[in-house]
């Protein structure tokens, strides 16, 4: 039970870290118009974005295994 609740603390870490880089992102391009740094921070949201979906299918499947025994 206590991985359960470690995988769920880094994906919600993992999503918030997500949204800043979003934010930024979107700040940088739209106000600062600073194309460039906007662009890689997109970039880097990607394979983020993976990994969160990563521990959200490894969550769940912990979920259900749990709910077997």
């Amino acid at each position: 039970m206590k991985v359960q609740y470690k995988m769920k603390r880094i994906e919600y870490l993992l999503l918030i870290l997500f949204a800043i880089v979003l934010v930024a992102a979107t700040v940088f391009g739209l106000v600062l118009k600073m194309y460039n740094v906007s662009l890689t921070l997109v970039l880097i949201d990607f394979p983020l974005a993976l990994v969160i979906a990563v521990f959200a299918s490894l969550g769940i499947r912990e979920e259900e295994e749990a709910k077997t025994l």
